[in-house]
């Protein structure tokens, strides 16, 4: 699971790169709705929020990540991979990787 989501080497497809994004956004929509959900001063306030900030770390460098490996994947530059970095483009980026169909070195017989 580590290799999927943290190593930017290799290719992903559009299904498997589709599938990572939405479980970090899923996550990170499990802890927005935990905070909000707990009572400021609380413990419980304060550990959603550490978590989610945690979450949003890791999704970010996973992002990151995951768009170097889908570039690569496309035939595109790695250099890119910067362009998830910035919020709603990256939303642009997402869905555009996503459609975008997988260009082998070889042609497929």
């Amino acid at each position: 699971m580590l290799a999927l989501f943290f190593n930017p080497a290799g290719r992903i497809a559009q299904y498997e790169f589709t599938l990572a994004w939405l479980f970090w956004f899923l996550l990170e929509l499990g802890c927005v709705f935990g905070f909000m959900a707990a009572e400021p001063k609380t413990p419980s306030y304060s550990y959603w929020f550490l978590f989610g900030m945690a979450v949003s770390s890791f999704s970010t460098v996973s992002v990151v990540m995951l768009g170097i490996k889908r570039l690569r994947d496309a035939a595109m530059p790695v250099w890119l991979a910067i362009i998830f970095l910035v919020p709603l483009v990256s939303l642009i980026a997402l869905v555009m990787l996503s459609n975008m169909p997988t260009r082998h070195d070889k042609p497929v017989n």
